[in-house]
């Protein structure tokens, strides 16, 4: 099974338990972009005590965030109840979460092009924050006030990487 595959096999897992499950930010930008991704995250609404309980393997490496990796067939997958955040009192971790809607998820992330929901089942896009418009102009703005964003999590913004390798 490719990865995409075993991805796609814990969305439906989660549909098929009554949860709103979607691949989240960098690969459905990828996918939209015509590239193939290796790593796809997983949005949520089931709780992370949910998860833990619905797939066989699990590492509950930030359960307090809503974060638990689900192993399938080999394959690591970040799976994340949808939230919004507090504020950053140490520069990397909010000091806390709200459990919330996929909407008010895509909010609280970096770029727009990195707030894109895509749901495999339903071959369905969710674009809260006009993500999909961006990577047609070749545009990378932030979801809301650009400071807040940087500032949040400095390890994100550490060297730019992920900016020169988005376009």
């Amino acid at each position: 099974m490719t990865t995409k595959q075993n991805a796609l096999k814990i969305v439906q897992t989660l549909q098929a338990h009554g949860y709103q499950a979607f691949f989240a930010g960098g690969c459905v930008r990828d996918m939209i972009m015509g590239r193939e991704s290796s790593d796809y995250d997983i949005a949520t609404s089931a709780l992370p005590q949910d998860i833990i309980n619905l797939f066989e393997k699990t590492i509950p490496v930030g359960v307090q965030f809503g974060v638990v990796i689900v192993v399938q067939n080999g394959h690591n997958f970040e799976v994340a109840t949808f939230r919004t955040e507090g504020s950053y009192s140490d520069g990397r971790h909010p000091d806390y979460v709200t459990f919330s809607t996929p909407e008010n998820d895509v909010k609280r992330r970096d770029f727009t092009i990195n707030g894109l929901l895509y749901d495999p089942v339903k071959d369905e896009i969710l674009d809260y924050v006009g993500g999909q418009e961006d990577i047609s102009k070749g545009i990378i703005r932030t979801i809301g006030n650009p400071v807040e964003r940087f500032t949040e999590d400095k390890l994100d913004w550490s060297g730019g990487s992920n900016l020169q390798n988005s376009f």
